[in-house]
């Protein structure tokens, strides 16, 4: 049976994280389940779906009936945890960012519909239903439709769980959380335990069970996937590990947009670098509040990674010049040798 680490990390997150005593993978009920729901109460049920979230026929497309969605319900985990809720979990891994040919969010929308079509018909009406999406990548015009579809599911149906779990999200509710949980676990049967295991025998360190940045994960800088993260840990340097780094100017500076794109000359939506704690986060901002005071723009795109790597360069460059016996420097130079390579592309 194939089994894809994404399944197997899921799989470990319900077990020891959402305490669910039995999980399995690549879940399709048998054809000897007795269902709660009759034929014709599937078919009404499929029949409102199709009213309420397909008008255009962009969901189901082909589809035209409960017992044919059926037929391709397969369920990457599932779990059932000691109060007898059932959690339901789809989980895709998209390098390049999640995308599906024929409409990304038709498509996810179509997985959760046609999941608690599932999950109905073969459980009591009086179980707790929990069903997720998971996905470690997802650009924020998608992040934002998604979003509206999770919304408007959960308003229909307020007794389910309904979560989308991405991005930020998904590093620390899924991959932290099972870290932290499995850091004792002695059974080496799944795939996402061995894997760690194996990271860390071969040299990969694990702080407190935690992955936030690409120094924890040990990725080489300038690789393409860790912009990103490259960002995140030059923030934590200016932010919280040596924050007199900056003095109040730069700060003031830096929660304006004009300065930010005419003087650092980021290309990041023309938003201000910074956003302060007062002033709320919003969608275009990480989630993390750096040294509980600002939020950071998010607003990286892959386009102008070059650009901003340059950008940056200058920046961390003129910091280590203007404090060049600050402890530090250390942490900037080796931002400068990230971003350099960056800028060479």
């Amino acid at each position: 049976m194939k089994l894809e680490m994404g399944e197997s990390l899921c799989a470990s997150y319900l077990k020891h994280v959402k305490k669910c005593w039995l999980v399995q993978t690549n879940w399709k009920p048998s054809g000897a389940l007795d269902k709660y729901l009759s034929d014709a109460e599937l078919e009404e049920r499929f029949a409102y779906m199709q009213h309420r979230f397909d008008e255009d026929g962009r969901v189901f497309k082909k589809n035209l009936s409960a017992k044919q969605l059926l037929k391709q319900g397969e369920v990457d985990v599932i779990g059932v945890d000691q109060q007898q809720d059932v959690y339901a979990l789809e989980v895709a891994f998209h390098e390049g960012g999640l995308l599906y040919t024929g409409g990304t969010e038709e498509r996810v929308l179509k997985k959760m519909l046609r999941t608690f079509l599932l999950l109905s018909c073969y459980h009591r009406p009086e179980t707790k239903l929990h069903i997720y999406f998971a996905s470690p990548k997802v650009n924020p015009r998608v992040q934002r439709l998604l979003e509206e579809k999770f919304n408007a599911l959960q308003r229909e149906w307020s007794n389910v769980e309904w979560k989308l779990i991405t991005n930020e999200e998904f590093t620390s509710e899924i991959l932290n959380n099972t870290l932290e949980k499995t850091g004792s676990v002695s059974d080496t049967s799944e795939l996402f335990i061995r894997a760690e295991k194996l990271w860390r025998l071969a040299g990969g360190q694990k702080q407190s069970g935690r992955i936030g940045s690409s120094r924890d994960l040990k990725m080489p800088a300038g690789s393409g996937g860790d912009f990103q993260n490259i960002i995140k840990d030059l923030m934590t340097t200016l932010l919280e590990e040596h924050g007199n780094l900056l003095n109040d100017s730069d700060i003031h500076n830096f929660l304006n947009p004009e300065y930010c794109k005419n003087e650092l000359n980021l290309k990041i939506d023309n938003l201000p670098l910074f956003r302060g704690e007062k002033d709320g986060r919003n969608k275009r901002y990480w989630k993390h509040l750096y040294a509980g005071k600002f939020y950071v723009c998010s607003q990286w795109w892959k386009k102008w990674h070059v650009h901003n790597a340059a950008s940056l360069l200058e920046l961390t460059r003129m910091l280590a010049q203007r404090n060049p016996h600050h402890p530090g420097v250390p942490a900037l130079k080796g931002h400068e040798e990230a971003f350099e390579r960056y800028a060479k592309q």
